[in-house]
């Protein structure tokens, strides 16, 4: 279910979710040692090579009444739990949530909680929020995520945004993902200018269109974006298309046939890399 380095080892901890377990591999895929987590988690991540943090859906029972309802922790080497944080406050039979919730940049973990517009950064001392998302009164009303059900939030969606977790801090830049029962919005906003722009209009060829799927960065100004060799072969016909209807594009259209040729479902997901430059007027 999760992934992740461990910091000042060379060792990967492989989050079993189904068996609560997390599973220690080398760098070489050599099995070391498996641990026993105390819940049932989401997702996994380390402060250092003892503590961890732990995010999981809150409002499912975790089997300890007492932090029952709660999505963040932070455990011992022991797994032994240090502090917890974020009260789930929704009707026990409210299915929705936030998956990605947990991740890390660098020396970086940040955690966005389910339906709170946050992006904190979490460290050594504490929590601390370092984004908050305005949606300009299109969020969904406080008052109705604490009495929705599952059938209402569905119908809330065609009315509102919320935020799924989904961003990438880079050095001048913010993207993230907003979520409506559409479709998948992408924003970006510019710390320089304080200015927010809305990017799904922007598409101009094919492979750009993966763009919006990228959630993970790799330098300061780089997003990566893993896409199924399967789906861009179910597509194969539409980024054709575009080599047909712009054959100035002389570039693009040679790094499409590069990417097409020989391509089957079977093959390994393919990797988009997109940096982002800004040009001054």
């Amino acid at each position: 279910d999760d992934v992740t380095l461990i910091p000042e080892t060379n060792h990967i901890g492989v989050l079993d979710r189904g068996t609560k377990k997390i599973k220690i591999f080398d760098l070489k895929g050599k099995f070391i040692r498996s641990e026993d987590t105390p819940f049932y988690l989401n997702n996994i991540e380390y402060l250092n090579q003892h503590q961890k943090i732990g995010s999981l859906i809150g409002r499912y029972p975790n089997g300890t009444e007492k932090y029952s309802g709660y999505s963040l922790f932070t455990f011992d080497k022991n797994w032994e739990i240090i502090n917890y944080a974020f009260k789930d406050p929704f009707k026990p039979n409210f299915k929705f949530t936030s998956i990605n919730t947990l991740k890390k940049y660098n020396n970086h973990i940040f955690y966005t909680p389910p339906f709170e517009n946050l992006i904190c950064e979490i460290d050594q001392n504490g929590i601390n929020n370092i984004y908050k998302i305005n949606f300009l009164g299109k969020e969904i009303p406080k008052y109705k995520l604490l009495n929705t059900s599952d059938q209402e939030f569905s119908h809330l969606l065609t009315q509102y945004k919320y935020f799924d977790g989904i961003f990438c801090d880079l050095k001048n830049f913010l993207i993230l993902k907003t979520v409506n029962k559409q479709r998948e919005e992408t924003f970006f906003y510019n710390k320089k200018n304080q200015q927010t722009y809305f990017l799904n209009n922007l598409i101009t060829n094919p492979l750009e269109n993966y763009f919006h799927k990228a959630d993970l960065q790799i330098n300061d100004s780089t997003i990566i974006a893993p896409v199924s060799a399967s789906q861009i072969y179910r597509e194969k016909e539409w980024i054709l298309s575009f080599t047909v209807a712009k054959p100035g594009e002389t570039k693009i259209n040679q790094h499409i046939n590069e990417l097409l040729h020989n391509l089957t479902e079977n093959d390994n997901p393919i990797l988009f890399l997109y940096s982002i430059k800004s040009y001054e007027k």
